[in-house]
């Protein structure tokens, strides 16, 4: 609501009970099940979602998860999945999904982070081998309330995820009907390239 005021939110929580530790604000110990994951993406495609945020990372999804991936593709809705905040020269196992084509069909968006320097944040991991789907916005120092409604300043690339989704929601506003493909090559080609010309793979 951030970015796309007039957006219909759909919220839905996939952590198990009781593996968040909400009293300080650190969710780094959230657990979260594929299969969690899989019925909330089915629930946002049956309630006519035009984009999703997954500001998550890990191991690679296991099969029930990628078929809901596959469904929700399918369906045109675009999918934004946290890059991953180790530093590494590729996005989160999580998140290369986005290179399975026959699954993610192009919409599925792997979110970096930057500082407000256009500069890879240290803790992002890099564009790597999800290079040709990966876009970055601003993630270091981002203002937002935490569990308790009180302002925080959070990092990590799952506050640049929804900065790209709130971007796609806009677009999905303005112009309503626009195809999930067509979002995304607008995204692509009217992002400002920072860094080296072109695609940049760190």
């Amino acid at each position: 609501h951030g970015i796309a005021f007039d957006a219909t939110l759909l919220i839905f929580r996939t952590d198990n009970p009781g593996s968040c530790t909400v009293s300080t604000g650190d969710n780094s110990g959230c657990k979260h099940d594929d299969r969690s994951i899989a019925t909330a993406l089915d629930l946002a495609r049956t309630n006519n979602a035009r984009v999703v945020n997954v500001s998550l990372g890990g191991s690679p999804a296991s099969p029930v998860l990628v078929q809901a991936i596959d469904r929700a593709t399918r369906a045109g809705i675009v999918i934004v999945i946290s890059a991953g905040n180790d530093g590494t020269a590729n996005p989160d196992s999580f998140a290369a999904i986005a290179t399975n084509a026959a699954v993610s069909r192009g919409l599925v968006i792997i979110a970096g982070s930057v500082g407000t320097n256009d500069v890879i944040s240290t803790f992002s991991n890099n564009a790597g081998t999800g290079a040709n789907f990966f876009l970055s916005a601003v993630g270091e120092q981002v203002r937002a309330p935490n569990q308790e409604n009180v302002p925080f300043l959070w990092s990590g690339t799952s506050f640049s995820a929804p900065q790209i989704s709130g971007a796609l929601a806009l677009l999905a506003q303005a112009f309503p009907t626009l195809t999930g493909t067509q979002l995304v090559d607008i995204l692509y080609s009217s992002a400002r390239d920072a860094g080296a010309a072109g695609i940049d793979r760190s």
